[in-house]
């Protein structure tokens, strides 16, 4: 036999080749070998369900089965705390033969049971006593490895769960796979039936199984305060059921927290060898185990969400933008179709808010204010126009705020197939104006992130859609109503032209003839002159008033171009000219001259324009001068004869025009601030009018500007 020393060191080595509780028993084969005995149990101490304390096998060599009841031998070593020998003389059966008390670190009792047939020699005891002395250390050392160990491989499986999936979370179904890893190797450990880990994902009584060891099944939810598992989550603390009893344990329940919330439950459940009992130790050793995956499990569930919350918005970004260019259709067709932009916006409401499973929206009804809002539009199922606004929709629509619900009570009143679960609705308006209600709805215990901030967008976008499709038919109407309403008040100018031009050609005509066959003087001549000049100028007014209906509707004036030669431009300018000078104001004493050697440079060739078209030009073109001419100054009227056109010229010097100014002149309406500031006189049309009779007879109009001096060119085409 071994000396003491020398088993000392080969014990040691055996614990130290162990690398968890299990090892116990290689280490109990040892003390048995040393002692020469063919058999030995390790016993502990435990309570049972009623409180009274009961020998439990920790360890044994050969294998025990786990039913077997302490004999009286080992009774009476826990009674005596001292070695208790086996009464009798030896038997040919195996039995108890010598039972040694052994003290554990963390004060439980335990004892030492050799078996044999004989007796066991003095210097058996001696080795065993010896060995006894150091194996409460070795045991806590044990435990303080396999904790260790346990740590350890549940970091590299949470780490190989991080490699897995870098970026993005991992899908339920992965994380479950890694947690049941972590179930089963604790299974291992521990040497139980069953280990099950219940996590809850949201706020709730009821903590679902989410992942289970290997060979697991038929495992049932735990609900806060309801048996060993409910009352650790409820009182945050492990409970251990360490032997078979009215539960049909032994079984040990921890608590998975964090700071002050509780996620869920490790409950493992039976065993399958030594030990036959759940004890300290082992609440020991799932303690951090439960710590990091409490860690983990919050640290995905913030990841999920984000990830959730991050997918949501980027398919909110791509689908509003489906939605409004579909909103630009829309509000584009006559008549729109609303069924479309609704279907849409539930679609978008669906496939963008996390757990959604319906969605509805409600119009408000202006001819039924009792009535409330009314149901057009249902995802996933057939609109039913009877069925009622809930109290949430009508709370919305009442206070105009984003109104939200997760009171399973109010849900099942809104009348959304019963379904129980979380709410969101959204007033659809525009400021002060309502025009119904977005709901959207899902079975989940809690309102999913950013639900009632997207539901609000989507609101806000069917509101802005009502909102401008109600402005837009109103402007057609309006439009209508003027379009119409401006058609016959072209009619009536061009009814007002037709019975103004005759009479004032008549009497332009009839002056002329008096003017060439009478003989007056020069006073008389000079009225008569400025008579003929005011008929003209009302002519070309009443023709401006014709070209304007015409322009008012849509339509461009319809010239009766002619061919033109060089004596009969000249007498056209000519009695512009003369015109313009009788009709200014003498005391400006602005002169109008006309080059008649640059128009006559026209020879045989000729121009091609409608004659009233070029007078109504010209006499707008030296109004224009007569208005904003320096006094003492002339107005010169020249031709300049190009390869396929013939250019009039009228340049004066006046009120100036600024460059940026100069593109503007042929607007309609507009009048630089210097004219606005000198005179009262002038509409701002004289110039548009001109531009549109010249580009309708294939001519245009130019404008240059030169500090004070301007000059306005009209270009004609040759024949």
């Amino acid at each position: 036999m071994a000396t003491s020393t020398v088993s000392l060191q080969q014990l040691l080595r055996v614990a130290l080749s162990q690398g968890s509780l299990r090892g116990l028993s290689a280490m109990v084969e040892f003390i048995a070998r040393a002692a020469g005995a063919p058999g030995a149990v390790l016993w502990e101490l435990v309570e049972d369900g009623t409180g009274a304390e009961v020998p439990s096998v920790l360890a044994c060599w050969p294998d025990a089965p786990s039913g077997s009841g302490a004999d009286p031998t080992t009774l009476a070593a826990f009674r005596a705390r001292d070695l208790v020998l086996a009464p009798g003389p030896p038997t040919a059966t195996e039995r108890v033969v010598a039972a040694l008390p052994v003290d554990y670190l963390d004060g439980c009792r335990g004892v030492l049971s050799l078996s044999g047939r004989a007796e066991l020699r003095d210097e058996a005891f001696d080795v065993v006593a010896d060995l006894l002395d150091v194996l409460p250390q070795l045991c806590t050392a044990l435990r303080d490895r396999q904790t260790l160990t346990l740590v350890r491989d549940c970091t590299a499986v949470l780490n190989e769960a991080d490699l897995s999936s870098p970026r993005a979370p991992l899908a339920r179904e992965q994380l479950a796979a890694y947690f049941g890893q972590i179930c089963t190797r604790i299974a291992a450990d521990l040497r139980c039936r069953t280990v099950t880990l219940h996590l809850q994902e949201h706020e709730s009584e009821v903590f679902p199984v989410f992942a289970a060891s290997e060979g697991t099944s038929d495992a049932e939810a735990v609900r806060r305060g309801e048996g060993p598992a409910g009352l650790a989550i409820e009182q945050r603390h492990p409970r251990a059921v360490p032997l078979p009893g009215s539960t049909g344990g032994p079984l040990l329940t921890a608590p998975v927290f964090s700071g002050e919330h509780v996620w869920g439950v490790i409950c493992c459940a039976g065993t399958e060898g030594a030990p036959y009992h759940f004890g300290q130790s082992d609440v020991s050793l799932l303690e951090p185990v439960g710590a990091m995956i409490a860690n983990y499990w919050s640290s995905w569930l913030d990841r999920r969400a984000i990830a959730g919350e991050n997918e949501s918005w980027r398919r909110l970004a791509a689908g509003i933008t489906e939605v409004n260019q579909l909103l630009a259709e829309q509000l584009c067709a006559s008549p729109p179709r609303d069924e479309l932009v609704q279907t849409a916006a539930l679609e978008m409401v669906r496939d963008v808010v996390p757990d959604c499973t319906g969605s509805e929206i409600r119009r408000v009804d202006p001819r039924d204010t009792a009535g409330g809002p009314v149901l057009i539009a249902r995802s996933g199922g057939d609109v039913e126009p009877a069925a009622p606004a809930g109290p949430v929709a009508r709370t919305a629509l009442r206070t105009s705020r984003r109104a939200v619900t997760v009171d399973q009570a109010e849900i099942a009143a809104e009348h959304l197939d019963g379904v129980a679960g979380w709410l969101v609705s959204t007033p659809i308006r525009v400021r002060d104006r309502r025009y119904g209600v977005l709901t959207a709805y899902g079975p989940g215990p809690a309102v999913p992130a950013n639900s009632p901030q997207i539901c609000e967008i989507l609101a806000d976008q069917l509101g802005l859609y009502q909102h401008l499709d109600s402005a837009l038919r109103r402007l057609e109407r309006v439009s209508q109503r003027l379009e119409e309403t401006m058609r016959g008040q072209a009619e009536a100018l061009e009814d007002l032209t037709h019975q103004l031009v005759s009479p004032l050609l008549t009497a332009t005509g009839r002056t002329e003839h008096v003017l060439r066959t009478g003989r007056f003087d020069h006073r008389v001549e000079q009225q008569l002159r400025a008579v003929r000049g005011l008929c003209r100028k009302a002519s070309r007014v009443a023709l401006s008033a014709g070209v304007f209906a015409t322009l008012s509707r849509g339509q461009k004036p319809t010239p009766k171009a002619e061919p033109i030669g060089s004596d009969e431009l000249v007498r056209l300018l000519i009695a512009a000219a003369d015109d313009a000078q009788v009709l200014s104001n003498p005391r400006h004493r602005i002169r109008f001259n006309v080059d008649r050697d640059s128009v006559r440079a026209l020879g045989r060739q000729l121009v091609r324009s409608d004659r009233s078209f070029l007078e109504q030009s010209v006499g707008n073109l030296l109004d224009n001068a007569a208005k904003y001419s320096y006094q003492d100054t002339e107005v010169a009227i020249r031709g300049e004869v190009g390869e396929d056109r013939f250019a009039v010229k009228v340049i004066n010097r006046g009120l100036p025009i600024r460059g940026d100014e100069v593109e503007r002149c042929l607007e309609r309406n507009w009048r630089g601030p210097a004219a606005r500031n000198a005179t009262g006189e002038g509409s701002g049309l004289g110039l548009w009018i001109v531009s549109n009779l010249m580009s309708a007879q294939r001519g245009n109009v130019d404008v240059a500007a030169v500090d004070d001096q301007t000059t306005v060119t009209l270009r004609l085409l040759l024949a």
